[in-house]
């Protein structure tokens, strides 16, 4: 059996605590229910972003999603962005997990330590 994750159960004591206090009634279930409805959609349903300097092909592109679906344990599906300003390299971005391989936060990590 799984046991709620820490987020989960935050969602869960909030909804109780406000269900207590406000005194919603039976109204207040088709909304709780939709609510949950959307957030386990979401846990279930991973969307990543990959950000590169340029345009990948699709070999790349599923190269890179199929490697990171791996990583994480699920497929997910990715949205692919071109950022010039990158300079080289790319940013991969899936939940709070960030990748970022480009030259531009190389520099910018480079600058800070000569500047500190």
């Amino acid at each position: 059996m799984k046991t709620l994750t820490h987020g989960a159960k935050g969602f869960v004591e909030g909804v109780v605590t406000y269900l207590r206090g406000s005194n919603m009634g039976p109204g207040a279930l088709p909304k709780v229910q939709a609510l949950f409805r959307k957030v386990t959609r979401q846990n279930r349903e991973l969307t990543g972003m990959v950000t590169s300097a340029v345009v990948m092909t699709p070999a790349e592109k599923e190269a890179l999603a199929r490697a990171i679906s791996k990583l994480v344990g699920q497929t997910i599906g990715f949205d692919f962005v071109v950022s010039p300003g990158l300079l080289g390299g790319f940013r991969v971005k899936v939940g709070d997990w960030i990748v970022d391989t480009s030259l531009e936060t190389q520099l910018k990590n480079m600058s800070e330590m000569l500047l500190a």
